[in-house]
């Protein structure tokens, strides 16, 4: 079964390779229900749930140049348990989405669409972090991707007048031909 989630990044994107070149991107979202309080007469914030994402391949490298620590994005995928074992050995477990669909919520953010050329590499199991900016990095990812920062927005499009308000509108009249009736 699919799910929405809609909330904000609590980091920025962790992008890593495997040893064969694949990408890797690890995030989190942190989503908050609100509920409105009868009581106060205002809505207030439930508890907030943090769900891990990882991404694979171009996938990967597209969420990872698109959004940052606290963008607001909205994901759609499917939420499973993971379990994992501590480092002292008690049995531990997580949930994780999985996600089909991502990107940020143009409710709260304006983007601009760009479509890479496919960069996808062959499936392998061991990742190696990207190093610290003083060491190079082991696989080079590819430059292109990142060469050229995003194009600047274009201009929004004037804005145009509300329209007339029904209620306020005055009682047209009509003046119709009236057509005679039976044998003239």
């Amino acid at each position: 079964m699919s799910t929405d989630i809609t909330g904000n990044l609590t980091a920025d994107p962790k992008l890593s390779f495997t040893e064969s070149g694949v990408a890797r991107c690890k995030l989190t979202i942190a989503y908050t229900p609100k509920r409105f309080d009868r009581q106060t007469q205002s809505r207030v914030d439930g508890t907030t749930l943090y769900l891990e994402v990882t991404l694979w391949r171009d996938f990967a490298l597209n969420v990872a140049a698109s959004v940052q620590k606290g963008t607001r994005v909205v994901a759609t995928g499917t939420l499973e348990q993971e379990n994992y074992q501590t480092a002292d050995g008690r049995p531990g477990s997580k949930v994780v989405l999985k996600v089909d669909s991502f990107g940020p919520d143009l409710r709260y953010a304006q983007a601009t669409v760009i479509k890479p050329e496919s960069t996808a590499a062959p499936v392998s199991t061991p990742v190696v972090e990207i190093p610290p900016a003083d060491e190079p990095p082991a696989v080079q990812p590819d430059p292109q991707l990142f060469a050229d920062p995003l194009p600047p927005m274009p201009q929004a499009p004037p804005v145009l007048p509300d329209p007339p308000d029904p209620m306020q509108e005055q009682e047209r009249v009509y003046d119709w031909p009236v057509a005679p009736v039976g044998n003239v």
